[in-house]
């Protein structure tokens, strides 16, 4: 799933709700997001969007008289809209303070790192916010990045096998049609684990790399695409039950033997 989809996802959403950016994409993990309901605050004038499966809530400052709000969070994000409660703060990656509403990035979810959610949050969008992770949150959430098989909502696999994408968050509609459309298989069960070599992290899905891959590939050349691509950059996550085969070395040459001169009789 590239950017403009993205990009094109949040502009209808913010049209709608005509306040901040719809919940973007973050996913639950048992302990970091499935729990993000428990702690929920009083919020008094004001509503929550939670989004349980992108790990992500949206705290609305505001009243929402015409049902913009709702009708956004739950006909479009297919979240949990509730007047008068706050997110919870429970499992938190960080926070966006924008204009008019406040969000919530949890642990787990469809945007892995602090780093993807201080860039979500300060410079894509239309209403740039102003993020502030939680304490000692840096290493905690490259740990629970890669999503576990319980939290994935389907997967796409290339007709080769020799990739397969975990799709999950608030786009999986649109991921799921896109995979479709491209002549590959669907599943509603996560990507195989055998023979996988590694695995690119990105927003709402991740890429599982398969050893056929390596007949034309290097390893290190598959982090490198993963971590630079220019559409979507994602982060590596290397298997570490599979070692890659070094290459046999190369024979000696075996050197002429030099010929014994025959000896001559004095």
């Amino acid at each position: 799933m590239n950017k403009l989809l993205v990009s094109s996802f949040t502009l209808v959403t913010v049209a709608l709700v005509g306040c901040s950016l719809p919940p973007s994409k973050k996913k639950a993990d048992s302990e970091a997001v499935g729990t993000t309901t428990t702690t929920s605050a009083s919020l008094k004038g004001g509503a929550s969007c939670n989004h349980e499966k992108s790990g992500r809530c949206t705290e609305f400052k505001k009243d929402d008289p015409l049902g913009l709000l709702e009708t956004g969070c739950k006909d479009i994000q297919k979240a949990t809209f509730t007047k008068d409660t706050g997110c919870a703060s429970a499992n938190l990656m960080g926070t966006c303070e924008r204009q008019d509403a406040k969000e919530f990035y949890y642990f787990g979810g469809a945007i892995p790192w602090v780093q993807d959610a201080k860039t979500s949050c300060e410079k894509d969008g239309l209403t740039p916010g102003k993020f502030t992770a939680s304490p000692n949150a840096e290493q905690t959430a490259k740990d629970k990045a890669v999503p576990t098989p319980d939290h994935i909502v389907a997967s796409c696999t290339e007709k080769d096998g020799t990739l397969c994408e975990d799709l999950y968050g608030d786009l999986v509609e649109l991921q799921t049609s896109s995979c479709e459309q491209g002549g590959r298989k669907l599943a509603k069960t996560p990507c195989a684990s055998e023979k996988l070599v590694g695995s690119c992290v990105k927003e709402g899905t991740t890429e599982r790399h398969y050893e056929p891959e390596l007949k034309w590939m290097k390893l290190a050349d598959l982090q490198k695409n993963c971590e630079s691509s220019s559409i979507l950059y994602g982060h590596w996550y290397p298997n570490a039950d599979f070692k890659e085969a070094t290459p046999a070395a190369a024979p000696a040459k075996k050197g002429k033997k030099k010929s014994k001169k025959p000896a001559v009789d004095g």
